[in-house]
């Protein structure tokens, strides 16, 4: 956008005979209110979307000082705010498509629209631009064998994906379970019963009930899928590139390899 000082030239040019400390504070009101502006709540009806995150490099410590990096896939559906959450140690394009394969078995189909962010398992960024969104091959066929319509959301625009954020800092509730537990499959336990207890115990503001008492609403209008084709993509091997020295040789796993 224009500088304050460059739209006070300008208007100076057209008559204007103020001063520029008056078009500075005007200029301030008018930025204090777009970075205010209120973000309505669209309520989704029953079966039409989910959003998905990961809550990413998750760390915690074991009762024995071992630190544990962990990623945790996030996925809701916008009617009833049912959630499911997975543990995993990355976040490859077959592990996305196991968590998926995962959350559709759990709710018992799949959504007309699943949100993402512009993670590179799901955008291919090197043919994607700004306001035109070119999503990954692999990623694409996917989304159609399963049959949800994928939208990404708008960069720097959080409130698009506003319910999985929400999910996002509410797994931070797993921090106080430092120095508290075994191993991974113990975590992996605390990370199911946080599910559990978000999908059947609490309340969600946003609707005033469990999201439970409205699953069995959602999941009427939730898609069939055929999860033996899509366990397919979850098998799939991703390819692994590594940079070729100025000595025409890669590293792979410690060792030096010609080229």
């Amino acid at each position: 956008g224009c500088s304050v000082r460059s739209i006070y030239y300008f208007i100076q040019l057209k008559g204007y005979q103020g001063s520029y400390t008056t078009v500075k504070r005007y200029a301030r009101l008018i930025r204090e209110s777009c970075k205010h502006k209120a973000t309505i709540r669209i309520e989704t009806t029953p079966g039409l979307s989910a959003q998905v995150d990961w809550k990413e490099n998750l760390k915690l410590i074991s009762r024995n000082g071992e630190v544990f990096t962990i990623n945790i896939f996030l996925y809701i559906l916008g009617y009833s705010r049912m959630k499911y959450l997975q543990l995993t140690v990355d976040r490859l394009q077959p592990t996305l498509f196991e968590c998926f394969n995962h959350a559709f078995e759990k709710f018992g189909g799949v959504p007309e629209e699943i949100w993402f962010d512009n993670m590179k398992t799901v955008v291919d960024h090197s043919k994607s631009q700004f306001s035109n969104v070119v999503f990954n091959e692999r990623f694409r066929q996917y989304a159609k064998d399963a049959g949800f319509k994928p939208i990404a959301c708008r960069p720097f625009r959080p409130q698009t994906k506003g319910k999985v954020e929400a999910l996002a800092r509410t797994v931070d509730r797993l921090l106080v379970f430092n120095n508290e537990f075994e191993d991974l499959e113990e975590l992996q336990a605390l990370v199911q019963q946080l599910m559990e207890d978000l999908n059947h115990k609490e309340i969600s503001q946003a609707i005033g009930t469990s999201p439970s008492e409205r699953l069995d609403q959602e999941a009427l209008n939730l898609k069939a899928f055929d999860l033996e084709l899509l366990k397919v993509y979850s098998q799939l091997s991703v390819p692994l590139t590594r940079k070729v020295s100025k000595e025409a040789l890669v590293i792979f796993e410690g060792r030096k390899y010609s080229v």
